[in-house]
């Protein structure tokens, strides 16, 4: 009798433990997975004052935003998220890439601003891998003076103003004639910008 009792308690032990096998393998159709890697140009440093302190551009905050435009998830830094499945539910989202710490709106020295974004579809019960691309999305300008030019001229300057008034700050590079190359790389925002040259040549004349 003992025996039965213990073949009747193994065979329920046995059907519990498939039972819970069983309901661990059910795919939860609602439910769908994203794998994602951002990937981005190399800019330089910034040295802007009015910007937060080791700013590069290249630390990317990302934003998964529903048909709504709620944005269902996001981080600051998507390295964080490398290597990481992502569980969404069902549906179409786009997902928005972009330097962390400076929108880009505003002009300053050294700083970069990317950009990237990419519509995706999840599907319940499968994994989605897919990549950003973020690029450059403000202006970068930079000057290169020929030797002509540094042989003729005393001093050299050159500023870049928007056409449109407040529409950002006006820059100016520093620009020392005895030196090979101009440290100097300003970015601006997308906006019609005016460029003004002044120089005094080697006789003291302004031009």
């Amino acid at each position: 009798m003992k025996y039965i009792y213990c073949n009747i308690f193994l065979f329920f032990c046995l059907l519990f433990l498939f039972s819970c096998s069983t309901e661990d393998e059910v795919i939860d159709n609602n439910i769908g997975y994203l794998c994602l890697s951002v990937s981005g140009s190399n800019e330089t440093t910034t040295r802007a004052a009015n910007l937060p302190e080791g700013y590069t551009g290249k630390q990317i905050a990302v934003e998964i935003v529903d048909t709504a435009g709620v944005a269902v998830e996001k981080t600051e830094d998507a390295g964080k998220w490398a290597g990481k499945s992502i569980a969404l539910k069902v549906g179409t989202y786009t997902i928005k890439a972009h330097s962390y710490g400076f929108d880009g709106k505003q002009s300053a020295k050294g700083a970069p601003y990317y950009y990237g974004s990419k519509e995706i579809t999840i599907t319940g019960g499968k994994a989605l891998n897919e990549t950003v691309t973020c690029k450059l999305a403000n202006v970068k300008m930079s000057v290169k003076l020929s030797d002509e030019l540094k042989e003729s001229f005393k001093t050299f300057s050159v500023s870049v103003a928007p056409k449109t008034a407040g529409a950002c700050d006006p820059l100016s590079f520093d620009i020392d004639l005895s030196k090979s190359t101009i440290a100097d790389t300003l970015y601006f925002p997308v906006t019609d910008l005016v460029v003004t040259y002044a120089a005094v040549n080697k006789s003291g004349k302004s031009n």
